[in-house]
């Protein structure tokens, strides 16, 4: 039988109905099971759950990306108000409640970019920190480059000049990683890594818009 990326979608949308029903079951105790004890398990149980279905839905991208299936349409965008509306879609979408995202965006920044995948782009590398579970504040940061393009940081605040630059290549096997780098080129720019000890940075560009 050939795969095909119909095969595959239809395959996606089988693995999401009986995680629907999971959360739904999960939402249900919680609401009668009062013990901490028991909602601890029942937090332990959503979060495996979450990490599923982001990497289920990271791969639907990926499917819709490598076959040409999705239409970019790059607009002008301000880039404060895309960040923060992608941030507060994506904690309400997951009730990621625990972590804090500070927005430090310049108002003034306008980037070329089609707003559904950048929303993606945004909820796919955060996610990545979330579900590391080690990260309780994410920062959020812009800069104006040179050459005619804008730099957007996702990650801890780290020194600089303690950073290791690689570009992610060694995390190919990572669909996240994968999905980021198609996304941001796809707009015309590029993505790095930052590292320093445990935390982690990524550098990402997208053309400015004037």
């Amino acid at each position: 039988m050939d795969i095909t990326p119909e095969t595959l979608q239809k395959a996606i949308h089988d693995l999401k109905t009986p995680l629907t029903s999971i959360n739904c079951f999960l939402e249900l105790l919680e609401s009668r099971l009062p013990d901490d004890a028991y909602n601890s398990y029942i937090l332990k149980i959503k979060t495996a759950y979450q990490q599923l279905l982001r990497q289920i839905n990271v791969l639907h991208w990926l499917i819709k990306l490598e076959n040409d299936s999705l239409v970019f349409s790059n607009q002008p965008m301000r880039l404060r108000e895309a960040v923060e509306s992608a941030v507060m879609e994506m904690i309400n979408k997951n009730k990621f409640t625990h972590v804090n995202v500070d927005v430090h965006v310049d108002r003034t920044h306008v980037i070329k970019s089609d707003i559904i995948m950048f929303r993606q782009f945004i909820d796919t590398l955060i996610g990545e920190f979330v579900q590391d579970g080690c990260i309780d504040s994410i920062s959020i940061s812009s800069k104006r480059l040179p050459d005619r393009m804008i730099e957007l940081c996702i990650g801890k605040d780290v020194d600089e000049s303690g950073q290791i630059k690689t570009e992610i290549q060694e995390q190919e096997d990572s669909l996240p990683f994968a999905l980021s780098k198609k996304i941001v080129r796809a707009h015309g720019g590029n993505i790095w890594l930052f590292i320093n000890g445990h935390d982690k940075c990524f550098h990402s560009t997208f053309p400015e818009s004037y």
